[in-house]
């Protein structure tokens, strides 16, 4: 890790989490004056997340894809990117960034944690598929964190008593986050399929085979079916409220494994991985 992307790193490190402690105060001390100050924190912490990402793609020659620090960083700018979207149509959503953050915070430290080094791209990953399959993996990956998140919060907010005299106020109301987890879940589906695709596409030039059945796509895959089983429960069969919360929660667990379980044992995706 060279000396600007240390920098922009912990920059947007303390920033996150100036945000975040900005926006608890907000809401324990019931002054919804400072929700916006903790928002623009958050905005410039996404801005030196955009800046490590430009670091570290000028130091490697390809954008971060390689190994668990770069996935990680490129995962929670996607994260970060999908709660900034969603604040563009609902505007009560920027409370939403206490729930966001920390994962984050967790998964920047993760990977931090975990390997930090310049490597470039071996030849046999140096492929336009290879940016187009991960683009797309990431962009379902902060879908789904972020519609757990959400229903982590309808869960809550929904148990909650008298809930006009608490800050569950802040949140958006249940039936607004029900939708809300709806469009991320569907979102996320959709690119979790043109990762498959584009996975498969570049897997046939790479190693002749559309399919393998190597642990990470079969997870993948996985996942796939799960979220499109719960969009076939919520626009199908009309399940709403607690039961689509639950199990959009449940479900993130077969993306975790998806892209940190795998990466504990040996496959053919290992280098981009681990």
């Amino acid at each position: 890790m060279g000396k600007p992307e240390a920098l922009f790193f912990w920059l947007a490190v303390y920033a996150y989490t100036g945000a975040f402690l900005v926006q608890l105060a907000s809401l324990i001390f019931k002054k919804p004056s400072w929700g916006p100050i903790g928002w623009r924190i958050a905005l410039g912490g996404f801005a030196a997340h955009t800046a490590i990402i430009a670091s570290r793609w000028i130091a490697v020659g390809h954008p971060p894809v390689l190994m668990r620090y770069e996935n990680n960083l490129a995962g929670t700018w996607f994260v970060m990117l999908m709660l900034i979207l969603v604040n563009r149509w609902f505007k009560s959503s920027k409370i939403l960034a206490l729930v966001v953050i920390p994962i984050i915070l967790i998964m920047l430290g993760q990977g931090f944690m975990a390997r930090p080094i310049t490597e470039p791209l071996t030849p046999n990953f140096k492929s336009w598929w290879l940016w187009v399959h991960v683009i797309f993996a990431w962009f379902a990956y902060g879908s789904f964190a972020v519609g757990s998140g959400l229903g982590i919060v309808y869960i809550l907010k929904g148990r909650a008593k008298d809930v006009k005299t608490k800050v569950w106020t802040l949140f958006p109301e249940l039936d607004l986050l029900d939708d809300i987890i709806l469009r991320f879940v569907s979102f996320g589906f959709i690119a979790q399929t043109m990762m498959l695709i584009s996975g498969s596409i570049w897997a046939n030039s790479l190693w002749g085979s559309y399919w393998s059945w190597d642990p990470l796509e079969t997870w993948s895959l996985v996942t796939w079916l799960t979220y499109g089983v719960i969009i076939h429960f919520r626009l199908t069969l009309g399940w709403k409220g607690n039961r689509i919360a639950w199990l959009v929660i449940a479900a993130l667990l077969t993306e975790i494994i998806t892209f940190y379980g795998i990466s504990l044992i040996t496959t053919i995706h290992t280098p981009l991985l681990q």
